[in-house]
């Protein structure tokens, strides 16, 4: 998503807080338009994670990406495609090479995370307690902004370093951890406000219901708060670092780039099940799909 920071959405989708999104009203002006991003993602593994045989370095994947105020759409480079459609609230898998397709509501996205925050539970608040235990978290973010600019893919950037740092707090058998994220962001002016973002947007009412679901005995207060240099939704990133850490250990991070971006006529056709596509079993809803 777009119109909130990349590592702050990455927090919010690891299940530690909720932040609910307001709906941003449709610009008559752009209604027929779409803009197609070509970007490469390279994700940084743990060197710990490398050392005892998790993986291997990861190489950088190319992905084109179509945004337009009601739908987008992701294409990877191994042959599937992702379609998120906001006006009917759904998520659609397309698997290219088999000709198949896979229909996810948005709201299984919050039944997911419910059940995460289920499991994740018992290993953060152990089953036997020597008194009173109680627990919270913090989620803050704060940005720093300069006046450096440099030009990617033909447009004017500019700068902006976003931290956010989660911090859980727990007393007796509730334990404590701090994460931090570092985000260097180079963004442009957004060529397309308000388009459809491509993580699920939440209402108040729904935010409400999931912070409930995510509470308990070790988790009582969830709280967040934003430092903002300017007006996120202006802001389109072509360049991203984000570096994670757990306490003093690196947890790896990503790097986005973006290559070449444009703007094109809408071609509602492109947001559509192609013909000739079989309905198959979706794959299990996640909030971070």
């Amino acid at each position: 998503m777009r119109d909130i920071p990349r590592s702050l959405t990455i927090a919010l989708i690891a299940g530690v807080a909720t932040v609910f999104v307001a709906s941003v009203p449709l610009a008559a002006d752009t209604a027929g338009t779409q803009i197609v991003v070509n970007e490469t993602i390279t994700t940084q593994i743990p060197v710990l994670f490398l050392l005892f045989g998790g993986g291997a370095a990861a190489r950088p994947v190319a992905a084109t990406q179509t945004y337009s105020l009601k739908r987008s759409r992701v294409d990877d480079s191994d042959g599937t495609s992702t379609i998120q459609e906001c006006d009917l609230q759904r998520t659609i898998y397309l698997d290219n090479k088999a000709k198949q397709y896979a229909i996810v509501p948005f709201s299984d996205y919050m039944k997911a995370l419910a059940l995460a925050s289920q499991q994740v539970q018992p290993a953060i608040t152990p089953t036997t307690s020597p008194g009173p235990s109680t627990g919270g978290l913090k989620v803050t973010l704060n940005e720093q902004t300069d006046t450096q600019t440099k030009v990617i893919a033909g447009q004017t950037t500019h700068h902006v370093i976003q931290e956010v740092q989660i911090d859980k707090t727990g007393t007796g058998d509730c334990n404590s951890m701090n994460i931090s994220m570092h985000n260097d962001v180079w963004y442009a002016t957004n060529p397309l406000p308000g388009y459809c973002p491509l993580p699920p947007v939440q209402n108040k009412a729904a935010a409400q219901l999931s912070a409930k679901h995510i509470q308990g005995r070790c988790m009582q207060q969830l709280r967040a708060s934003a430092n903002v240099k300017g007006d996120l939704k202006t802001r389109f990133p072509l360049d991203e670092t984000l570096k994670m850490s757990l306490g003093s250990i690196g947890m790896g991070g990503s790097h986005t780039y973006v290559t070449s971006i444009a703007t094109q006529p809408l071609n509602p056709s492109l947001f559509e099940i192609p013909t000739g596509y079989t309905q198959a079993t979706p794959p299990p809803a996640s909030p971070g799909t």
